[in-house]
C-alpha cells in the first residue's frame, strides 16, 4: 500500500498541475513552458509502446512554444539524437504521440527523416554493420572447421590433448585449418596432424 509520503506529493499535483512547472523550473537541462496552462493527463501510456506504461500522475504543461513550434520540434530531436537506440526508440514514439496535430506530427517525421539523417555517418554505421556481420561469418566458418578436425580425429580414435584442443577452437586462420583439416583425414597421430604447432 502507498504512504503517505508517496501520495501527498501526488495529492497536490492532481489539485494543482501548476506545482509541478513551480517545481521544474530552475532544473538545468529541463524547459518549461512559460505562460501555458497546466493540466493533468492520463497516465496510462499504451499506444504504440511495446509494453503498457502507467504513472501516478501526469501533468502536461503547454505552453506558446509547443510542438507545433519548428525551432522547438529541432530542439526536441537535438535532445533525442543523443540517446541510446532503445531509448531513442521509445522516446521517438511518445514526442510523436504528443504532437498536438497531424501537421506538426508530419514535420516532425520530416525532419527525423531529413535534418537528422547523416549520410556519411549511416553510410559508416552500414558498413561497421557489414564488416560485423562478415566477421561474424568467417568466425562461424572457422568454428564448423575446427569442430570438423576434433570429430574427424575423434572418429578415426586420435586422442587429442586439451591445449591443441583449445588451440584449434581458437584458430580462425581458414588456411590453417584446412592444413589440419586435411592432414586430420590420413594421419596415424596427433603429431603428424600438429607437427608445425
Amino acid at each position: 500500500m502507498p504512504s503517505l509520503l508517496h501520495e501527498a506529493p501526488l495529492e497536490l499535483l492532481r489539485r494543482n498541475p501548476g506545482l509541478a512547472a513551480a517545481m521544474l523550473t530552475g532544473i538545468p537541462g529541463v524547459a518549461v513552458p512559460e505562460g501555458g496552462p497546466a493540466s493533468l493527463a492520463p497516465g496510462e501510456v499504451t499506444a504504440s509502446l511495446p509494453v503498457e506504461l502507467r504513472a501516478d500522475a501526469v501533468v502536461l504543461l503547454a505552453g506558446s512554444a509547443d510542438l507545433r513550434d519548428p525551432a522547438v520540434q529541432v530542439r526536441t530531436l537535438e535532445q533525442l539524437a543523443g540517446l541510446d537506440a532503445e531509448t531513442l526508440a521509445t522516446y521517438t514514439r511518445i514526442v510523436l504521440m504528443a504532437a498536438p496535430d497531424k501537421s506538426s506530427r508530419r514535420a516532425l517525421e520530416a525532419l527525423m527523416t531529413t535534418v537528422f539523417k547523416n549520410e556519411f555517418l549511416d553510410k559508416l554505421e552500414a558498413e561497421a554493420k557489414a564488416r560485423g556481420e562478415a566477421a561474424g561469418l568467417a568466425r562461424g566458418e572457422a568454428a564448423g572447421r575446427a569442430q570438423t578436425i576434433l570429430q574427424v580425429l575423434a572418429a578415426r580414435g586420435i586422442d587429442v590433448p586439451a591445449e591443441i584442443r583449445d588451440q584449434v577452437l581458437a584458430c580462425t586462420d581458414i588456411a590453417q585449418l584446412d592444413a589440419w583439416g586435411s592432414k586430420s583425414a590420413t594421419a596415424k597421430t596427433i603429431r603428424e596432424v600438429f607437427a608445425e604447432a
